[in-house]
């Protein structure tokens, strides 16, 4: 499983974010595109999809990724 974090934040941002909050997996900046493709148009707190190797998507929710991935 591959992890990705899609952010609508500059990559200034994001870095400064990353750092901060100790996070090691990546984040895409200026996604707003991305985030876009698969439903979410503005992004306003944590937005989680899980996706398969198919790309489709198999777990959403809002909140805290464990909790919305542990309710599929």
């Amino acid at each position: 499983m591959t992890l990705v974090g899609v952010t609508n934040a500059n990559a200034a941002v994001t870095a400064d974010y990353r750092e901060e909050q100790g996070i090691a997996f990546p984040i895409l900046a200026d996604a707003s595109a991305v985030s876009e493709a698969w439903g979410v148009a503005m992004i306003w707190g944590n937005v989680v999809r899980l996706v398969d190797p198919e790309g489709r998507i198999v777990a959403a929710g809002r909140g805290d990724a464990a909790r919305v991935l542990g309710e599929r």
